[in-house]
C-alpha cells in the first residue's frame, strides 16, 4: 500500500510491504514488515527512510492507527452535532 502527498515539485510517499526477515534463507515466508519513506522529485527516486518490524510489531502499529483514527472521528462527530 502507498500513501502519498504532494508538494511543490515533489511526491513525498510511505510504502508499506512485506519483507523476508532473513532475505538468504529464500524460504518464501513473509514474516515481516517494511515501511519504506521517500520521494521522488525533479531529481529522481530517493528513499529516506527504510523500517522493518515483525508482523506482531506491524499488527500493533495498525491498531494504534486506527485508534488515533477513531478518536478523531469521534471528535468530528461531536462537533457536528
Amino acid at each position: 500500500m502507498r500513501l502519498t502527498q504532494f508538494g511543490d515539485k515533489v511526491m513525498y510517499y510511505l510504502d508499506v510491504e512485506p519483507e523476508y526477515k532473513e532475505p538468504t534463507d529464500g524460504i518464501g515466508e513473509q514474516d515481516a514488515v517494511s515501511f519504506v519513506i521517500g520521494q521522488v522529485n525533479e531529481e529522481g527516486h530517493q528513499i529516506d527512510s527504510v523500517v522493518s518490524v515483525s508482523v506482531q510489531d506491524a499488527r500493533k502499529f495498525a491498531e494504534a492507527i486506527l485508534k488515533v483514527c477513531d478518536e478523531i472521528e469521534e471528535v468530528m462527530e461531536d462537533e457536528r452535532n
